[in-house]
């Protein structure tokens, strides 16, 4: 079973759904998420809701992956990771292989908002922006 969920923030249809998906998938048997991005409010109530009925690992840049990953209990395991790189992503997947032995359910929540007018974003900001959402996709 694998399947790759993409949540937009702070868009609760999209929350509702992605928990349906994963209620779905636990009851053909015991189910694993991971959520990158898991460090903003909205993915880590993601992370929180999909806890309740499956193991996940919980990743972000931010270093608050940790604390959503404990407080989550048991059925949690945190990872820093940074979309843009390549050969941070890779780590993620080894060590959500590593913990819980697959990997059913990718939810990507990654993003970086710029939280300005576009005329007022440097290249370099969006240089930023443009390889979290695009890159940190693939």
């Amino acid at each position: 079973m694998n399947t790759l969920v993409w949540v937009e923030h702070d868009n609760a249809s999209v929350k509702d759904a992605t928990l349906s998906a994963v209620t779905a998938a636990a009851k053909l048997g015991e189910v694993t998420a991971l959520v990158a991005g898991s460090g903003c409010d909205a993915a880590a109530q993601v992370a929180a809701k999909i806890a309740g009925v499956a193991k996940v690992l919980v990743a972000d840049i931010s270093g608050l992956q940790d604390e959503v990953a404990q407080d989550l209990g048991p059925v949690a395991a945190a990872c820093r990771v940074d979309v843009r790189d390549e050969d941070s992503a890779v780590e993620m997947i080894a060590r959500a292989v590593e913990v819980f032995g697959k990997i059913d359910i990718l939810v990507n929540v990654a993003g970086n908002p710029g939280g300005r007018r576009a005329e007022e974003v440097t290249v370099d900001e969006y240089e930023d922006i443009t390889s979290v959402h695009l890159r940190g996709t693939l």
